[in-house]
């Protein structure tokens, strides 16, 4: 090993291939014999001088080269000393003694690094060669330190092979350099050194095992070449040995796209930035590639600095990543082709939708949606870079029978070696399709359409690609039917508009025929009927004592027939009226309503026994006027009806069934034959005589119409002699949203 932290294979990476130089393993043993040779001239050298001259003599025999010189620069800028090979005594003296910021070889202290000059007679301090000189064509040149001072260079001029330095020279020459230095100012310490190197070895192979325990790649470099690998990298570079890996440059395993980027990485490490871990592509030497994850650290390595870097395999996880950002984009696809289908209230927009998505998420360049007609011939829908021709000569085709019950994708990678293709073989190729695929879009086992897929290339479809297709054909097919639900909705309720309006014409006919008929009842009848009353009052009045007993009986008969009749009119009008009212809402208090209502029915006959039980609190919504009736029925049926009993009773309040409220009347009447109960409620038809019990018969149907009106419905439970139960209920289906919005706005109490 040679100071400096170079490996001496490293040193020769770049110089074997020029011709008539030595071969890498050949220049490896020359220059292992020049390190034995300096060690052993530091061995028995006794003087400085001496010691640079046995130097420079071992440097020219090992690079080949015609001169060569070493010079230590003392105070004054003058050579001090000066040791040359190849020159004659007179030669060195000249040049020797020239001050060393003069020309060429002053030029060589401006920097501190190795100095290659290809062309000596164009270099601007040279003024040619004096007659004393020998022409040189090219110059190599190296900082020796010595005593810790930078104040000695080696310099080597034309190679044997008349071929200019190289890069490998440059790092031959400033290892030897640092050897030499190291032999002139430590010479005393060489068995230190032995010893300090052998303790570095040692911490070298520890340090080694205990790397090869670290499941990552570890790659140590120096100036970008690889000094050391653990056990990991050997495998993760495809290398068969550690020595097909040291002295390599790193970038050399590297995608070429990404060598820049490592380069710059590698140059900030060095400098002391923090880097965040970055991704490379690894190219085995077995032809492998590999996706890593590199983060770098500064670190020093045998007396040079280096870099650390730690790759870690993230193929699989790149690999899972890229699936779940795939998979990721199709569900988001799909999601989105789930909103369009809900919002859009035209078919088109699904249609495009579903193309953006199928082309997006598969790569396809052309793409169409097919629909079967009433005919069940397919059409074509919507189309994506399909020509006329293309479309006219396809159309109507499909690849499976009408009667298919699970028809299966037909993926065709290669058109031409489909012979169900052979027809349109050479309208495929016009077209320059290399791939396609149909799907079918089925609905409850119905084959409706297809979606076909076209390739500019040749493609290999994937099982994620046809459930992708599929699930957009399921929803293409969900949406299409749901369209079609809706085009027949419009058209029945289309239909049932024009039924509807027909109907409403023919019922506003028959509310304006009723209006006519309702004021034909009331002036058209009621003149005849004042006209027999009247003259019948005055045939009583002026000639009642005239008439014998008979005849005035038969006159209070007519007077008492034209009040029912004045009456029955009055409670026609009024049920016709009911069903045609405007209704206001407002909260009514029927506790208190009943309460009034039985208070004027006791002041009207107070001679009678009554008792009445009213629940307190029932609150209701709805028309106050019709209700007001309803319980003026309700109330003066049962006050009626319970005449003949001892002492009348009557009852209101309410229960719960069927967690719906239901209100009733209660009384102690005559009651009636349940057999009868459909009855009740249909006008005219009474279930007691006129003679027993006075009224009209209308009374019960105006109380259901109110009831009804007010969204619910009645019913009645009796017994002869039992007396009757009237049940009703109200707003079983709720307020109407018409009349909600007047609820509360005012209260009856």
């Amino acid at each position: 090993m040679l100071p400096g932290g170079a490996t001496p294979a490293g040193l020769f990476a770049d110089g074997g291939g020029r011709e008539g130089t030595p071969s890498g393993e050949s220049r490896l043993a020359e220059l292992l014999a020049a390190s034995r040779q300096l060690v052993d001239a530091a061995g028995r050298c006794r003087s400085v001088t001496e010691m640079l001259q046995a130097g420079i003599e071992i440097l020219v025999g090992l690079l080949q080269v015609r001169y060569g010189a070493i010079g230590i620069r003392g105070g004054d800028g003058r050579f001090k000393t000066f040791v040359f090979s190849g020159l004659s005594s007179a030669q060195a003296a000249a040049i020797g003694a020239l001050p060393t910021g003069a020309g060429v070889l002053g030029a060589t202290f401006a920097e501190n690094r190795p100095v290659r000059i290809n062309h000596l007679a164009s270099h601007p301090r040279l003024a040619g060669f004096p007659a004393h000189h020998p022409v040189m064509s090219h110059l190599l040149a190296a900082p020796l330190t010595w005593m810790g001072e930078d104040n000695g260079r080696i310099y080597l001029c034309d190679r044997h092979d008349g071929q200019p330095f190289a890069a490998a020279d440059e790092l031959v020459i400033e290892n030897f350099a640092a050897s030499l230095s190291l032999a002139l100012d430590k010479m005393h310490e060489i068995e230190l050194l032995r010893h300090t190197e052998r303790q570095q070895q040692q911490g070298e192979e520890r340090f080694s095992r205990l790397l090869d325990l670290v499941p990552e790649a570890i790659v140590i470099t120096c100036d970008g070449i690889i000094d050391f690998v653990n056990t990991q990298s050997v495998k993760l570079f495809g290398a068969p040995t550690f020595r097909a890996l040291l002295g390599r440059p790193i970038a050399d395993f590297l995608d070429p796209s990404e060598r820049d980027l490592s380069r710059r990485r590698l140059r900030l490490v060095a400098a002391g930035q923090r880097l965040t871990p970055t991704r490379f592509t690894v190219c085995g030497l077995d032809g492998h590639t590999v996706q890593v994850e590199v983060n770098s650290a500064r670190i020093a390595f045998r007396g040079r600095p280096a870099i650390l870097s730690v790759a870690r395999d993230v193929t699989e996880e790149n690999h899972q990543k890229a699936q779940l950002d795939r998979q990721y984009r199709q569900l988001l696809a799909l999601h989105q082709l789930t909103e369009v289908i809900h919002r859009s209230t035209r078919s088109e927009h699904v249609f495009d939708k579903a193309l953006d998505v199928l082309c997006a998420t598969t790569g396809a360049q052309r793409a169409a949606i097919l629909l079967m007609d009433r005919r069940k011939v397919m059409r074509y829908v919507v189309w994506r870079g399909l020509s006329d021709a293309y479309r006219q000569a396809t159309e109507g085709r499909s690849p499976w029978r009408g009667k298919t019950p699970e028809p299966q994708p037909v993926l065709v990678e290669d058109p031409a070696q489909e012979p169900q293709l052979a027809a349109f073989a050479d309208l495929i190729a016009r077209e320059g399709i290399a791939s396609l695929a149909l799907f079918p879009v089925s609905h409850q086992g119905e084959l409706i359409g297809k979606l076909m897929l076209c390739f500019d290339t040749p493609h290999r479809f994937t099982e994620e690609e046809t459930r992708l297709a599929l699930t957009v054909a399921e929803q293409l097919a969900l949406a299409v039917m749901r369209q079609r639900a809706v085009d027949e909705v419009q058209r029945l309720n289309a239909e049932l508009e024009e039924r509807v309006r027909r109907r409403t014409a023919q019922l506003e006919q028959a509310n304006r025929e009723l209006e006519a008929f309702s004021y034909s009842v009331s002036h058209d009848l009621r003149a005849p009927l004042r006209a027999l009353d009247g003259f019948s009052r005055i045939l009583i009045e002026e000639y009642g004592d005239q008439l014998d007993l008979e005849a005035n009986r038969y006159l209070d008969r007519i007077i008492a027939a034209s009040a029912r009749m004045e009456r029955l009119i009055d409670d026609m009008l009024k049920l016709s009226r009911i069903g045609r009212s405007n209704m206001r809402v407002v909260t009514v208090d029927l506790s208190v309503l009943v309460a009034d209502i039985l208070d004027k029915l006791r002041e009207a006959e107070p001679q009678r026994a009554a008792d009445f039980v009213i629940e307190g609190g029932l609150t209701v919504e709805g028309d106050a006027g019709l209700l007001a009736i309803a319980m003026e029925n309700l109330l003066g049926n049962a006050w009626k009806y319970s005449r003949e009993q001892p002492q009348t009773r009557i009852q209101f309040g309410h229960a719960k069934a069927d967690r719906q409220t239901v209100y009733f009347v209660r009384d102690n009447g005559t009651g009636f034959d349940m057999s009868h109960a459909s009855r009740l409620f249909t006008p005219f038809h009474r279930l007691h005589s006129s003679t027993d019990f006075e009224g009209s018969g209308i009374g019960l149907a105006i109380v259901q119409r109110i009831i009804q009106r007010h969204g619910g419905r009645i019913w009645a439970d009796s017994r002869p002699g039992r007396g009757a139960v009237f049940h009703f209920t109200l707003w079983e289906e709720g307020v109407p949203a018409e009349l909600r919005a007047a609820v509360g706005r005012g209260s009856v109490t």
